[in-house]
């Protein structure tokens, strides 16, 4: 019984003889030898072996020679290695004796930015200072001002701190949306006569056919704007919501409906608000102390009275009870007249203290005794005129 070796190839890394035998030559030859049935196990050369099947043996095919080098020389430094070029072609080139031309050596048009400390190229500059950082923080810069409800934003280079401009951030800022609330804090922050936002949802309202523009008396309805887009119904001379019949001064002065109108909004969806002292926003607190600092002109206040934060050296700040500048709500808060008096004797008490004279601490004490004995009775009835004429107006 035949063996037979089924046709194959066999891919080997070693040298291999040089004559290779042909399957199909083998064959053809030996057809003969394989109908006659002569066969020998002991033969060892496969011509003279009738009906076995020849292994071809083929060589591995050689691999493509690699691509040349280029003509210029090409340096590779690992990043972090912290290799110049210099260092490079001292240490490794020069030995071997390489030649080499610097102005071929591609080099990279990347730096590093001062506030992520990343690689990157082609960052924008500042308008201001030619500062460059790139731009993912400068977007990140942009967006975190505006969503703290900042229009005015300082250069991020420490040596500079100007303003940036109103363009370079329009193009930086990240969608329509935090565009329009940079707008909407802008014209906040300008106090632009002709430009004013709604109280209740911040729409920019824009009106140049106001009477006093046109040399004309304007009548209080002229002032008059409803929302186009929350239908709120709001003054546009003194920013409040409409107060019919009444004027912005008395309005302002301490009518009911202001103060309504902040209880609301305290119970409501919002929180309760408080006017800037200086540029007049209207600023809504969520949770925190009575210590606010304005978004727009950066004025620190009191949230409970509206007053600016006063620190006098021997007065006291606001906080306390007896001084000049005090909260009006840390100190009967029921009686103004009566606080005033009491801190404005206090400041005389210091005054005294401080000199170390007793007796002008003693005449100091009269004079506010016999002040306070003429002035009360005075502001009671003025008070009281002003009672009852707010009274009849009203009815």
């Amino acid at each position: 019984m035949a063996a037979v070796v089924y046709p194959q190839t066999l891919e080997v890394a070693e040298a291999v003889p040089d004559k290779v035998l042909q399957l199909d030559e083998y064959n053809h030859d030996h057809s003969h030898d394989r109908d006659s049935g002569q066969w020998s196990l002991d033969n060892d050369d496969p011509k003279d072996s009738p009906g076995l099947e020849t292994v071809v043996i083929s060589r591995i095919p050689t691999p493509p020679p690699p691509p040349p080098l280029p003509q210029v020389n090409t340096v590779l430094l690992l990043p972090g290695s912290g290799l110049t070029h210099e260092d490079f072609i001292t240490e490794f080139q020069d030995p071997i004796g390489l030649d080499y031309d610097s102005n071929d050596v591609a080099t990279c048009d990347c730096m590093q930015c001062p506030i992520c400390l990343c690689k990157k190229s082609h960052p924008p500059k500042m308008p201001c200072c030619q500062f460059e950082v790139c731009k993912a923080c400068v977007r990140q810069i942009i967006a975190t001002n505006i969503g703290e409800g900042r229009s005015f934003m300082p250069c991020p280079n420490s040596d500079c701190n100007k303003a940036l401009t109103r363009d370079f951030i329009l193009q930086y800022a990240t969608d329509s949306e935090t565009k329009a609330k940079y707008e909407q804090f802008r014209v906040n922050q300008e106090n632009d006569p002709t430009k004013k936002t709604c109280p209740n949802c911040c729409l920019i309202t824009e009106r140049n056919d106001l009477p006093e523009y046109k040399l004309k008396p304007p009548t209080p309805e002229d002032y008059n704007i409803t929302c186009d887009k929350c239908s709120f119904q709001w003054c546009f001379s003194c920013h409040s919501p409409w107060h019919e019949g009444i004027s912005c001064k008395a309005y302002h002065q301490g009518d009911q409906q202001f103060h309504k109108w902040t209880r609301d909004r305290m119970a409501g969806f919002t929180p309760n608000c408080q006017k800037c002292p200086k540029c007049k926003v209207f600023i809504q607190r969520s949770t925190g102390c009575d210590s606010m600092i304005c978004n727009q002109c950066h004025t620190n206040f009191c949230y409970k009275c509206g007053g600016k934060f006063k620190s006098v050296i021997f007065l006291g700040d606001h906080y306390q009870r007896l001084a000049p500048y005090g909260c009006s709500y840390n100190y009967l808060p029921e009686r103004p007249a009566g606080r005033r008096f009491i801190r404005g004797g206090y400041i005389f008490v210091k005054a005294a203290a401080l000199t170390g004279y007793p007796i002008l601490f003693v005449g100091a004490c009269t004079i506010i005794i016999v002040a306070g004995a003429v002035i009360l009775p005075v502001v009671g009835t003025v008070k009281l005129c002003k009672g009852i004429k707010r009274y009849i107006r009203r009815r």
